[in-house]
């Protein structure tokens, strides 16, 4: 299972407070968000979440990991998105070509300019 998903699943369901709510954010079924959630706990050998019928609780455990998760999940949306604007760049110098026929127009409305 990929853990970058598992993690987007958990902090966005302590955010939204519940995994319902998450799963709607994600586009996906509540179930694939609570096998998330437990595939991680079950990873870690922590419990993250206390769970009932009102809602999610983080466990102190799931306090510190959630806001280790946001700076991590944070970050690497950062590298993503710098990585992608560096590679939409162009790799090499752009030339400007011109023909000397539109050189000679620009100067000389430059040199008409100045005298005015």
């Amino acid at each position: 299972m990929d853990q970058t998903k598992q993690l987007e699943s958990f902090v966005a369901s302590v955010a939204l407070g519940s995994f319902s709510a998450a799963a709607r954010a994600e586009g996906v079924a509540a179930n694939v968000v609570r096998e998330r959630i437990d595939a991680l706990e079950s990873r870690l050998g922590a419990k993250l979440l206390h769970r009932n019928t009102r809602g999610l609780r983080l466990t102190d455990n799931g306090a510190r990991f959630y806001e280790a998760c946001r700076a991590i999940l944070a970050d690497l949306e950062q590298a993503e998105t710098a990585v992608s604007a560096h590679a939409s760049a162009p790799n090499r110098p752009l030339k400007k070509w011109a023909s000397n026929a539109s050189g000679t127009l620009f100067s000389k409305k430059r040199v008409a300019q100045t005298r005015l």
